[in-house]
């Protein structure tokens, strides 16, 4: 089995353990409005964009290398 094969076969392996947490968080992500239409200050992302922005920083303090 090749190298990437490998890394595939964890990836498929950490979605399947951690599918409710991934669907959790994605539905989160999808709840905010965040439509830009072009005009510029006339957007909706800045309340997404604080979130994700907390969400990596808890990720980021929460994980060990």
């Amino acid at each position: 089995m090749s190298n990437s094969q490998v890394q595939l076969q964890k990836v498929f392996g950490y979605i399947d353990e951690h599918a409710d947490d991934i669907i959790r968080f994605l539905s989160k992500m999808i709840s905010f409005p965040s439509v830009n239409m072009g005009t510029p200050e006339s957007g909706e992302e800045l309340e997404i964009q604080n979130w994700l922005r907390d969400q990596f920083q808890a990720f980021g303090q929460t994980s060990s290398a």
